[in-house]
């Protein structure tokens, strides 16, 4: 289960991030038919990946500086509507980019 709103669904069939087609093409307020795979294909890259701003906060910078990673492929994930913080992060990448300022730090002394 998606468990989002309907005006958030249709957001998402407008924005082509689920595939769906109207039941009935020739009538104004047809019901839609949303296509299986990419609801499953949305429940997993939720899983997978998290939001721009919770990756900002994880690793203590502004969004401005999580987009710019983005574009630069310092990090990765997929930009899913337009917006303020459109981007949904690839968890891995967030872990992976961490272990990477961590081994730069060197071993730590305390």
């Amino acid at each position: 289960m998606l468990r989002v709103s309907v005006k958030t669904v249709c957001r998402m069939i407008a924005d082509k991030s689920l595939d769906a087609e109207k039941c009935c093409p020739d009538k104004r307020n047809s019901p839609w038919r949303v296509n299986l795979d990419s609801v499953e294909k949305h429940m997993n890259l939720t899983i997978e990946s998290i939001s721009s701003e919770q990756a900002a906060e994880i690793l203590d910078i502004s969004l401005y500086t999580l987009c710019e990673m983005l574009k630069n492929g310092e990090l990765t994930g997929h930009k899913y509507r337009s917006g303020p913080s459109p981007w949904r992060v690839n968890y891995a990448s967030v872990r992976q980019h961490l272990q990477r300022l961590n081994a730069m730090a060197g071993p730590s002394y305390d």
